[in-house]
């Protein structure tokens, strides 16, 4: 349990009981959104991991492809087909990189947007303390 989660629960149980009340389900609404977002970004990197790696094999599936060809063109693979071929496996790794550099920045943004809601559900908490005191 966190300090402020402590804190809070200190504070609330010398409240009236509608406003314990209320703060308690703004405790839980802030724990909520956390998790939820938490989980939300687990899902996002997840399917992100997925799609890069659905990348990387196509990736290697299309160079063995190419590889093929040349070889049954009767040409040797060195000089400028081996050139080609491994320019091709650099913009690969590239693009798999970008999209897990871009897909772990959507889960960073959706757990930040958490914590917001969280925060936000603590300074509701705090307003109804702070009313229920001025009752």
């Amino acid at each position: 349990m966190s300090f402020w989660s402590k804190l809070a629960g200190g504070v609330l149980s010398q409240l009236p009981f509608g406003a314990a009340l209320t703060g308690a389900s703004q405790l839980l609404a802030a724990r909520d959104a956390r998790r939820e977002a938490d989980a939300n970004a687990r899902r996002a990197y997840a399917s992100t991991r997925l799609d890069a790696e659905r990348l990387r094999r196509k990736g290697e599936h299309d160079r063995a492809r190419a590889a093929a060809r040349i070889f049954a063109g009767g040409v040797s693979l060195s000089g400028s087909p081996l050139a080609v071929l491994n320019e091709e496996e650099k913009f690969n790794r590239a693009d798999v990189g970008d999209i897990l550099r871009f897909g772990l920045e959507d889960a960073n943004e959706i757990r930040r947007r958490g914590r917001s809601a969280q925060n936000q559900s603590y300074l509701n908490l705090a307003g109804s303390i702070f009313s229920a005191f001025g009752d």
